[in-house]
């Protein structure tokens, strides 16, 4: 991605937006947020939680944004540049809200799953008169994650299951993860599900 340069020619601001249910984040999501970071032209990575509980299969159980939130905090505690935001609505308003934040010049970075863009998501579809209307340059990138088949829903599942379904979950967790930090992150959904509403 090329540095931006604003009309008196500084660089412009470049925010990447990560948008997701994140019930619960796994290796794939921290994958796609250390590529955000490791781009020298974003200056800040913003991961937008949805605000929707998502169902434990089997159940009548669910996660809700707070979980995902706590997962987060524990997976970048020594990465900079990333800010984590429950959104108050859905994640695509909350992330299309930043054309509100930022000033003509600066950039805003959308970063979807390979799946939603390979099946022509278009919850995006006004992204281009959004950035001709506020001079805010726009771009939806594809998250690197094909290669990694962990699905939250799965995860989900494994939940369900008890300690049957540890092992599992905890091999789905991304790799930088302690042994300790692994058994936080299950212990933190396990006392998390909730009764759905």
């Amino acid at each position: 991605m090329p540095q931006l340069q604003n009309s008196n020619g500084t660089k412009g601001r470049c925010l990447a937006l990560y948008p997701g249910a994140f019930r619960p984040p796994h290796e794939a999501h921290f994958t796609a947020v250390l590529d955000l970071v490791s781009r020298p032209s974003i200056d800040e990575v913003i991961v937008i939680i949805s605000n929707r509980a998502r169902s434990i299969p089997g159940t009548t159980l669910a996660l809700d944004a707070t979980i995902a939130k706590r997962i987060w905090s524990i997976y970048l505690q020594d990465i900079e540049k990333v800010r984590v935001e429950i959104a108050s609505h859905t994640t695509v308003a909350h992330a299309l809200g930043y054309f509100d934040r930022l000033d003509a010049g600066d950039m805003l970075v959308f970063c979807l799953g390979e799946a939603d863009i390979g099946q022509g998501d278009d919850r995006f579809r006004h992204l281009d008169a959004l950035a001709t209307q506020s001079g805010i340059q726009a771009k939806i990138i594809h998250a690197p994650t094909g290669s990694i088949p962990t699905r939250s829903t799965s995860l989900r599942a494994t939940l369900a299951q008890g300690l049957t379904g540890q092992e599992e979950f905890m091999t789905a967790l991304p790799t930088h993860l302690t042994q300790i930090q692994r058994e936080e992150v299950w212990r933190v959904c396990q006392e998390g599900m909730r009764g759905m509403i």
